[in-house]
């Protein structure tokens, strides 16, 4: 589940400002200007110039069903999820576009089952937070910071309570690595526990007689 093994590639939510209708909006800017470059998957972004800097908006959502979740292995058999995903971009940059930091909100609801089809027993799967980049040296990526802040991941099931859980904060380098971190984040440990724990849950409802 990219949403659990991936905390680097997307977004998130604490210090940006709502998406706002650019309509009539003055002063846009070529989005090409900017310093790294806009992250393609958010296209097509949006552009202006205030007093003394320039600020890029956009946002992506999608929808999705019988998706295979690659991380859990049970004996059930495949597990397949279906959900929602939504996510919001804003970069701040300087005058000449070098970027000082991007934000990204980011937030899903799916569900997990043991049918493609959604059918029998679903165990929710619920995620938000905020990703910030922080450069230290405007447009310069080997400079910035990544944290993540709020909930990576949260499953619970009809009367099982929290089977998995991720929430806090964390904050790399541009190198990948870990300068600090707070919370409650899984590890090989809690994982291999809570992933028993969510398979058990599918092969109970597998032996419920029909």
């Amino acid at each position: 589940m990219k949403r659990l093994l991936v905390m680097v590639a997307t977004c998130a939510l604490a210090l940006g400002a709502p998406i706002t209708a650019l309509a009539g909006q003055p002063n846009k800017v070529d989005p090409a200007l900017m310093e790294p470059a806009l992250n393609p998957a958010f296209a097509p972004w949006d552009c202006w110039r205030t007093a003394n800097s320039i600020i890029c908006e956009a946002a992506v959502s999608e929808s999705y069903s019988g998706l295979e979740v690659d991380f859990l292995a049970c004996d059930v058999g495949q597990i397949y999820s279906a959900g929602t995903f939504a996510s919001t971009a804003r970069r701040v940059g300087d005058a000449q576009g070098r970027a000082l930091k991007t934000t990204f909100r980011e937030s899903y609801l799916e569900w997990f089952t043991a049918d493609p089809d959604g059918s029998g027993l679903a165990l929710r799967s619920t995620g938000q937070r905020h990703n910030l980049f922080e450069y230290s040296v405007a447009g310069d990526p080997s400079t910035a910071t990544l944290s993540t802040i709020g909930v990576e991941i949260r499953v619970t099931g009809p009367g099982l309570g929290v089977l998995l859980q991720d929430v806090g904060y964390r904050t790399w380098d541009s190198e990948g690595q870990l300068l600090k971190f707070a919370g409650s984040h899984i590890t090989a440990e809690s994982f291999a526990e809570s992933h028993d724990r969510i398979c058990g849950a599918f092969e109970q409802e597998a032996e419920r007689p029909g």
